[in-house]
């Protein structure tokens, strides 16, 4: 092999091994900003669905007073576990920690230390609808 055989066959090796560095490069970055950057879904939840009172839905509990609507991330403030529909006494209570919470949202007792996270949410069409952040892994 002479020199210029050798030179065009160490360029192309080099090409071939930057674009696969490159490669594995870009795929790793987007697994990391798809883990980072939180997806945003949408739960619809139709108006009649939705009793009086304090109820619990996959994702998040509804406290219906006639009109008046007030939507709670069903996790935990705490690290996040999934919070049990309220019991009889209606009161919230983690099943992780103890965190405990009024059916208002209100923090009563335990680690969290903070209240129900309130979701914004907006109502159309005979419809509620809830934009939740996070992937659901």
């Amino acid at each position: 092999m002479s020199g210029k055989e050798f030179k065009q066959s160490r360029r192309n090796a080099l090409k071939i091994i930057s674009s696969v560095i490159v490669g594995v490069a870009a795929y790793l970055l987007g697994r990391f900003l798809h883990r980072v950057r939180p997806e945003h879904r949408i739960l619809e939840i139709a108006l009649d669905k939705i009793p009086q009172g304090f109820s619990a839905f996959p994702e998040v509990f509804i406290q219906r007073r006639n009109a008046q609507i007030v939507v709670f991330s069903r996790a935990c403030p705490h690290l996040g576990c999934q919070l049990p529909p309220a019991d009889r006494a209606g009161m919230v209570r983690c099943p992780c920690h103890g965190s405990t919470f009024k059916t208002s949202g209100q923090f009563v007792a335990g680690p969290a230390a903070k209240p129900l996270t309130r979701l914004p949410f907006s109502l159309k069409n005979d419809r509620l609808y809830v934009r939740l952040k996070g992937n659901r892994s």
